[in-house]
């Protein structure tokens, strides 16, 4: 709360007429005593002097100066002729006219009159600008991209800006986006953009700008995109083949995945090399078909760095509060593609496996449990015929921990993107026969943040 204070003003009376005289005496409790004396009209107002009172430096007037009166029979008064506010309607100074209102005979104003302005004073409050806090939840997005709400709080007028870039190629997620700010209660609403200078690379690139408002709050959003992040047209079509030929890669990178209607989403399909500027080649071969859309789309993140911002014209810059220890504070918005298990087992013997891939769809980075509505379980079953007898060496072993203890490949999380898998009963059944059956059960405790192939070998584990 502002506390009222007993500061003294500054006064300065300057007079109008020849006849008469102010003269200042004594201080008492801080207010300035004068006495006033002079030869007036009878029966007619007179202006005596110009009066100013200005409120010391730090401080403002409250209420209206007023006078105080001696021996005067209230035949003086202050008529206001002027006010001086600071920017925020503070009062500063007063200028009165001092009045004698008139007596009974001609030279009737009163010697040794006294007279004092009583004023009341308040502390002008400490200004800043200061942003106390920021809210951008650094929450992971999945391929469909979506709305990121960011809230900045801080004292009324606070300025600041921020940019916001993708850390693949640099690019910026606001060069399309201007934002409007009449409705700050909606979320989505952006603010428009300007440019940027970046002070590492030297690209030019927008920038947010705002302000936070008289509730202490300034809403926008940043629209995240879905992963694609380059498209183009196939220029001939393939067919079971590597070799890909498109309009330009330019843009393109290598671990891309592709999407395109003829490829199983089930099936990750990835740039393996990039040969020049019209072909590049992928991990697998696909089929795809002359003058079709073929996008990529990558694993990605978002950097989001705020600015205090520093306008010239304002008398109080911005600046950031103790809870916000960096000069440039940065987000980090994470998106994956939905990463892909593929469960899948292979021999080199001259002998007939069947074994179907198991593709399995997750949500990176989720943990498997009821709330997150995702499929834990699965079950293995591959089968295997021969003209002889089967021997079967031993069941297979998985192990999460050891990768040289498991018979199936990518197996320790740590190593793998960070999926997290068990597969128990494992075994191989009918040894001693012509066909065999491969089975164990799958459960997905938690899924990383990219692709993973488990690979059973069953050339150590069964002989003819």
């Amino acid at each position: 709360m502002t506390k009222r204070t007993t500061s003294t003003p500054e006064y300065k009376l300057r007079g109008r007429r020849s006849r008469f005289r102010i003269s200042k005496e004594k201080e008492l409790g801080k207010q300035t005593n004068w006495r006033v004396q002079a030869k007036v009209k009878a029966h007619k107002s007179s202006t005596l002097a110009r009066v100013r009172v200005k409120a010391r430096s730090g401080y403002y007037f409250d209420k209206k100066p007023y006078l105080k009166q001696e021996n005067s029979n209230n035949s003086m008064a202050l008529k206001p002729r002027a006010i001086y506010r600071d920017s925020k309607g503070r009062a500063l100074t007063y200028y009165f006219y001092l009045v004698y209102k008139g007596g009974k005979r001609e030279w009737s104003i009163a010697n040794r009159m006294k007279l004092k302005i009583a004023t009341s004073l308040l502390a002008i409050p400490t200004e800043k600008r200061e942003i106390t806090h920021i809210n951008a939840p650094t929450k992971d997005f999945g391929s469909r991209g979506g709305i990121l709400p960011i809230s900045v709080y801080g004292t009324p007028g606070s300025r600041f800006w921020f940019t916001c870039t993708r850390k693949s190629d640099g690019s910026s997620l606001l060069e399309t986006q201007e934002i409007d700010k009449s409705n700050t209660n909606d979320p989505t609403s952006i603010l428009k953009t300007t440019t940027y200078v970046n002070p590492y690379t030297g690209a030019v690139i927008p920038m947010f700008f705002g302000t936070v408002g008289d509730d202490g709050v300034a809403n926008c959003a940043v629209i995240i995109p879905s992963v694609v992040a380059k498209s183009t047209i196939l220029t001939s079509g393939t067919s079971g083949a590597k070799a890909i030929q498109v309009v330009d890669t330019d843009g393109v990178m290598v671990n891309d995945r592709l999407f395109h209607k003829q490829i199983n989403r089930y099936v990750p399909v990835k740039v393996n090399d990039i040969s020049n500027t019209t072909t590049f080649n992928t991990d697998i071969n696909v089929t795809l078909a002359a003058d079709s859309r073929l996008n990529f789309g990558r694993n990605d993140e978002y950097h989001i760095t705020f600015h205090a911002r520093q306008v010239e014209s304002d008398e109080i810059q911005t600046t950031w509060g103790t809870n916000i220890p960096t000069t440039q504070p940065t987000y980090i918005i994470k998106q994956y593609i939905e990463p892909t298990l593929v469960l899948k087992a292979t021999e080199g013997e001259a002998w007939t496996l069947t074994a179907t891939d198991i593709n399995i769809i997750g949500k990176a980075g989720r943990v498997v449990n009821a709330k997150s509505g995702l499929r834990r379980r699965y079950k293995i079953r591959y089968t295997a015929s021969h003209g002889s007898n089967f021997t079967v060496v031993r069941n297979p072993v998985f192990s999460a921990e050891d990768q040289t203890a498991s018979d199936w490949t990518n197996s320790v999380p740590g190593d793998n993107g960070g999926t997290s898998v068990l597969i128990q009963n494992a075994k191989i059944t009918g040894t001693g026969t012509q066909a065999l059956v491969i089975t164990a059960d799958v459960y997905i405790y938690r899924w990383g943040y990219s692709d993973v192939t488990m690979t059973l070998n069953l050339d150590s584990l069964i002989n003819v």
